[in-house]
């Protein structure tokens, strides 16, 4: 129950400011939760240039895959607290909750997680196609090895290319690292029976569909 006391603050906050804004420049939720997590750590203004910068630079797909060195370069000193990253991510999802709803705020919380660790199971294919936009599109019909699928679809220039990147641990479909030639690639290891995400290495993703 909202006490007395909050009414008045809340009464005086409409006086002082009758049409709040956020001063964060984003266009999309996520973009907003990021520049949330960054303003915990200095102004409006400040990450206003550095997430123009970002933004202008970066999708969200290639912000997951850049270097830390990359990002250090932009952000210089936003980095240097991370013993306040919970805290940001709270008082984000609360902004694009505010802002967007809770549905899309819970969503770019979402998206931003599996990008980030890579485990995209739990993405719809709607929220892959918008994610990974401009990312090399695979059609393959039937199933096939994963070292045929590799090779076939210039994901490795060889079979014995393709072979070191399994024996290093280097190919993730989903998230998940597989290292078998033999595995067989089928409708079951997709999501939604259609879609998947090879990841080779770091920073090289393919979107892989089945006709």
């Amino acid at each position: 129950m909202m006490t007395n006391r909050t009414k008045e603050i809340l009464e005086k906050l409409d006086e002082l400011i009758p049409n709040p804004r956020c001063e964060l420049e984003y266009n999309k939720p996520y973009e907003l939760l990021i520049a949330t997590v960054l303003s915990a750590q200095c102004s409006d203004a400040r990450v206003n240039q550095v997430t123009k910068v970002l933004w202008h630079k970066y999708t969200l797909k290639t912000l997951s895959k850049a270097s830390l060195k990359e990002i250090e370069n932009i952000m210089k000193k936003h980095l240097e607290h991370p013993e306040l990253r919970t805290a940001q991510k709270t008082l984000g999802h609360e902004i694009v909750k505010d802002i967007h709803g809770l549905e899309e705020a819970n969503r770019a919380v979402k998206i931003s997680e599996a990008l980030f660790s890579g485990n995209v199971k739990d993405l719809t294919e709607k929220e892959i196609n918008d994610v990974f936009k401009g990312a090399p599109s695979i059609e393959i019909e039937g199933e096939m090895t994963l070292l045929d699928l590799l090779v076939n679809n210039n994901i490795a220039s060889s079979r014995r290319e393709a072979r070191e990147f399994l024996s290093a641990g280097s190919i993730t479909i989903n998230g998940d690292k597989f290292q078998d030639e033999s595995q067989m690639i089928t409708k079951d290891l997709a999501i939604g029976g259609h879609t998947m995400i090879i990841r080779r290495g770091k920073k090289k993703q393919f979107i892989v569909k089945f006709k």
